[in-house]
């Protein structure tokens, strides 16, 4: 393993028995099939810069969003025909990136912050919900378990008491935060399942003689 401009990247393993030049032969084809010299992130410097350039763009965004037009009107594949269809050999600079949020993908969007926004849901973007993103992204946990990740576990836990609370709930009730409705959806269905027919995971549901299961779905 070698460290190239904060990139590590894999040697194929050889055991002591072979040579340098072998093992430099190893290195040079790997430099064949990936150019070591762009990959690896940005300095520090380059992303402090960019982050204020960043937050000062998101602060204009939320202050002046009621000046923008709700929802495009563009037909679609609109917005694909102005990006590149073909995949990009090289890096491309952060300059052209914010230029073509701003040509290409802000046009595109629905601003659901608008404060004319009336479809679908209230929008839930608050100021401090955008640091609270800020500060996930750069710690990117992965809280599958406690083990992976302690704080976030526990977190998640005294957060959806605090919600227990708010709704004067009994103590006996708890949760978890799931990331999608789809999720929470699937697993009410399999909690009902279990309550009607215990046991279904072991025993599954044909040959039991059970009652036809109906479930009540709106849109």
């Amino acid at each position: 393993m070698r460290n190239v401009r904060d990139c590590t990247y894999l040697l194929p393993i050889r055991s002591r028995a072979h040579s340098a030049i072998e093992i430099d032969r190893d290195r040079a084809e790997l430099g064949k099939i990936v150019d070591l010299g762009e990959l690896g992130d940005i300095s520090p410097e380059l992303f402090r810069e960019q982050l204020h350039r960043l937050a000062d763009w998101i602060a204009d965004y939320r202050e002046n969003i009621g000046e923008r037009r709700i929802s495009p009107n563009d037909e679609p594949g609109a917005i694909l025909a102005q990006l590149d269809a073909a995949a990009p050999e090289t890096a491309a600079s952060l300059d052209k990136i914010f230029a073509e949020v701003e040509r290409v993908i802000v046009p595109g969007v629905a601003h659901w912050a608008h404060p004319q926004f009336m479809s679908y849901f209230g929008c839930t973007t608050t100021s401090p919900g955008i640091l609270a993103e800020m500060i996930t992204g750069a710690l990117n946990v992965n809280a599958m378990t406690w083990r992976t990740s302690p704080a976030a576990t526990e977190l998640e836990t005294l957060v959806l008491d605090w919600l227990r609370q708010w709704l004067t709930l009994p103590n006996e009730f708890a949760g978890v935060v799931y990331d999608t409705a789809s999720i929470s959806t699937m697993h009410a269905l399999a909690t009902a399942r279990e309550q009607a027919a215990p046991n279904t995971r072991k025993l599954g549901l044909s040959g039991r003689n059970l009652p036809a299961f109906r479930i009540y779905a709106s849109n």
